[in-house]
């Protein structure tokens, strides 16, 4: 476990999917990050890599062979060797492997570097193509927060502010995790989605091309909140389990889960991104605690 501090947050990541797995506000004596409760939800902030969402059959085919990836790819359960480390700052560094092609015939490195600073933890994420074949691929975050946070509050004295008034469709996502239809109007000029239990009754709400860049998970019972901000990231979701859940996510993404009657080709997927050879990809969000 490699450790971040300052005198307002203490950061802990693990190696292990370069996951974050603790965020303690000193400032407050609080924990911001999901606990990872295994009878809930077993993950705090995953790595979406090489592919955002379920595939279809968990399928993709690329120059005529079929391959398998779980939902939201493989990095998430893979070792990353730690680059570089101080006192605020921790780099991690993933590379293909034999395991690796396998499932994704592609050389890649995947580097992840953790910031701290004051109130802040800056994530930034850089997909490398070291092959002269192009690289396909998609990359999210997926970090849950604690919700709510002071006891005696309930889930529903919580609620999601946009940066600006959205209007905007929501696009379901099916029971196989696949995206579905489009529900449009879901937001209407509207900066504030509430919490409600049956909220997330039909999975994540995903949007995209959002004009806002910043998104915030609010209460109506006390004044802190976590803010991300996320310029640049074609989709977002925002996730609990069903019922009321103790915890949100805000998940920006480049990439998006297989349409409802993909024909599995990696390369006519929606949200895939082709990164010539030589050439970096890089983008990076931001959390901000008070």
């Amino acid at each position: 476990m490699n450790v971040l501090e300052n005198d307002q947050l203490r950061i802990e990541i693990n190696p292990e999917g370069a996951e974050l797995t603790r965020i303690y506000d000193k400032t407050h004596g609080l924990e911001r990050l999901w606990c990872a409760d295994p009878e809930v939800w077993g993950r705090h902030a995953p790595v979406l890599f090489p592919t955002v969402g379920r595939l279809t059959n968990n399928r993709y085919t690329f120059q005529g062979q079929t391959y398998e990836l779980p939902q939201h790819g493989f990095a998430r359960d893979c070792t990353f060797a730690v680059k570089r480390k101080t006192a605020e700052t921790v780099s991690y560094l993933l590379s293909d492997s034999g395991a690796t092609r396998a499932v994704y015939p592609f050389a890649f490195a995947l580097q992840i570097d953790y910031t701290l600073t004051e109130n802040q933890l800056r994530v930034a994420l850089t997909v490398s193509n070291p092959d002269s074949a192009p690289l396909y691929f998609s990359i999210g975050a997926h970090p849950g927060f604690t919700c709510p946070l002071l006891p005696g509050e309930s889930f529903r004295d919580y609620y999601v502010e946009f940066e600006v008034p959205e209007t905007c469709a929501r696009w379901n996502v099916t029971s196989d995790g696949l995206i579905g239809e489009c529900e449009e109007n879901y937001l209407v000029d509207t900066r504030v989605i509430p919490y409600t239990e049956d909220r997330f009754r039909e999975d994540a709400l995903v949007f995209k091309e959002l004009k806002s860049t910043r998104i915030a998970i609010k209460s109506e019972k006390n004044d802190h909140a976590v803010t991300m901000d996320f310029a640049g990231w074609p989709y977002f979701g925002i996730w609990s389990k069903a019922g009321g859940a103790p915890f949100v996510c805000l998940e920006p993404w480049y990439g998006i889960a297989d349409p409802v009657g993909h024909d599995g080709d990696l390369t006519k997927k929606e949200g895939i991104m082709p990164l010539e050879g030589g050439l970096n990809f890089c983008c990076e969000y931001g959390m901000t605690f008070t």
